[in-house]
């Protein structure tokens, strides 16, 4: 692993954690031993610190899978640290699960990184659809809004469009029965009717939410294609959630 690059940056981001006021004692021994394995004139050296600007600098640099995930937990640090206001040079971390764009961004990542790594079936990758649409103005077809899939998953007979939604609850009160959330359908169904699949190819989709209040899954035919309405146990352990997530596109 190329370490040379984030090395200062990760230096940082382990005294930040360090000096947190609400640190557990066992987790301040860890970094302090994790901390040894840099060189001492690292750890003690007065480096400004990072800013957005540093973690743009760190990813147009292209470091390692390895390298670039440690810049990834580097930056979440950064983001969620908070000046302790009773204790002078020491943090505290907001929660960044209570930012729900912040982890539907997250969870969009999580699910497309994941297939492409964990299955070889399927080109996995997030696609923008253009519209079947015509105008009487060619000008005027640049105001219709992008069309940008989470994760497009694609083999020569089969093509998944793989949606994701991160919300408290996948189903919402609506005159006084549990319905789905509307607009998450009408995109879905947007992107499977300017679809073209080609020549054999069966085109379905999928609505992943994770599981937090209930679970779902449902089965549609919308348009012609099919469609599965679902929710994941983020809460399990990691076999379980890798194996709900491929059995998805078996």
């Amino acid at each position: 692993m190329n370490w040379a690059r984030p090395r200062p940056c990760t230096a940082q981001t382990l005294g930040t954690l360090g000096r947190a006021a609400a640190l557990p004692p066992a987790l301040r021994r860890e970094l302090h031993q994790v901390g040894q394995r840099f060189p001492t004139g690292l750890l003690n050296a007065m480096l400004p610190p990072p800013t957005a600007a540093t973690f743009r600098e760190l990813r147009r640099q292209r470091p390692d899978s390895q390298a670039a995930f440690l810049v990834h937990v580097c930056e979440l640090v950064w983001l969620t640290a908070l000046p302790e206001p009773t204790a002078t040079g020491r943090k505290r971390f907001a929660d960044f699960r209570r930012d729900e764009a912040l982890m539907a961004r997250i969870f969009e990542q999580f699910t497309r990184n994941f297939f492409r790594r964990e299955q070889r079936r399927y080109r996995v990758f997030a696609e923008t659809i253009a519209w079947q649409a015509e105008a009487p103005l060619a000008a005027d077809l640049a105001l219709l809004p992008t069309m940008l899939t989470d994760t497009t998953l694609e083999a020569p007979d089969r093509k998944i469009i793989l949606d994701t939604k991160y919300y408290a609850a996948t189903l919402r009160p609506r005159y006084d029965r549990q319905r789905l959330i509307a607009p998450h359908l009408y995109q879905l169904y947007a992107y499977l009717q300017n679809q073209r699949p080609a020549p054999g190819q069966v085109l379905e989709s999928i609505l992943l939410y994770p599981a937090a209040t209930q679970d779902v899954d449902v089965r549609y035919t919308l348009g012609g294609h099919p469609v599965r309405v679902i929710t994941l146990n983020l809460h399990q352990p990691w076999p379980g959630i890798a194996a709900d997530l491929l059995r998805l596109v078996e």
